[in-house]
């Protein structure tokens, strides 16, 4: 397992959004604490560093795989001593959908991170991603 040790909330981020533009999952992976939880934009539940990177690489073999983040700021709140609340807003642009799904170019999102202080750094210890979609209205 890589090892990756951001020391800013800022850097965090900026590694996540570079890791994901490389398509480099080990990376993206290595900003998580080993026992993370995390729920990607439809839903599922990955937990722990396998499912996690098994999951984000299989969607950048396929439909991430000339994904790019082209803006992502965020905002971090303290909660207690070496702990975070990290919210995320994000915008993608190259996501190939599967036949048969519509998704607009370039996608919007939130993702939320809940943030850990340790030897290695800030680490994410839950994080949950929401894709902002626009109200239809018949």
């Amino acid at each position: 397992m890589e090892t990756v040790r951001a020391t800013s909330v800022d850097e965090l981020v900026g590694l996540l959004r570079d890791s994901w533009n490389r398509h480099d999952m080990a990376t993206y992976v290595a900003l998580f604490g080993p026992d993370a939880v995390y729920v990607n934009a439809i839903g599922t539940v990955w937990r722990g560093h396998e499912e996690i990177e098994r999951g984000h690489q299989r969607l950048h073999g396929t439909v991430f795989r000339e994904s790019k983040i082209t803006k992502m700021t965020h905002r971090e709140t303290a909660v207690a001593a070496g702990v975070a609340v990290c919210v995320c807003d994000w915008e993608m642009v190259g996501a190939k959908p599967p036949e048969g799904w519509r998704m607009p170019d370039p996608r919007r999102g939130i993702m939320t991170l809940v943030l850990v202080w340790g030897e290695n750094g800030w680490q994410i210890a839950a994080g949950q991603n929401t894709e902002k979609l626009a109200l239809q209205v018949s």
